[in-house]
């Protein structure tokens, strides 16, 4: 099963002063409506309640320039751990009954430019895509 959320990912729950991050909110919650949306969570049931899951995440940020993975964290794209946990989180319930169950989980960000965010996945934002496998 593969979901597509257009949109920037975010990594954080919670901004540097302690207050929840407004656009993190909002990202869980477009995660669980496409999963939703997709029949993840039918009836309750998390599509694997036990055993694991394969996961992989595919992170696309943004930028017209072109940037080496040591430029990313001034351009505030996050480690691909923390960028992960929200997600899991987001899915905890719909497409497994507990984190652990991912494994393996194979993360990878990807930075395009607008253009071609914008054919592939509709954003000029960018866009997670989350392939999930029993």
């Amino acid at each position: 099963m593969q979901l597509v959320i257009p949109g920037r990912p975010q990594a954080r729950e919670r901004n540097g002063d302690g207050r929840d991050n407004v656009a993190a909110a909002a990202y869980v919650d477009a995660v669980r409506t496409v999963a939703r949306h997709a029949g993840l969570g039918h009836r309750g049931h998390p599509l694997v309640p036990h055993g694991h899951v394969h996961v992989d995440l595919l992170l696309v940020y943004t930028s017209d320039q072109d940037l080496p993975p040591t430029s990313w964290p001034a351009q505030s794209i996050p480690n691909a751990d923390t960028a992960a946990h929200l997600i899991l989180k987001a899915l905890t319930g719909l497409a497994w009954t507990h984190a652990t169950q991912v494994n393996p989980l194979v993360v990878t960000r990807r930075v395009v430019t607008r253009a071609e965010c914008r054919q592939l996945y509709g954003s000029i934002d960018g866009a997670t895509v989350i392939t999930i496998g029993a």
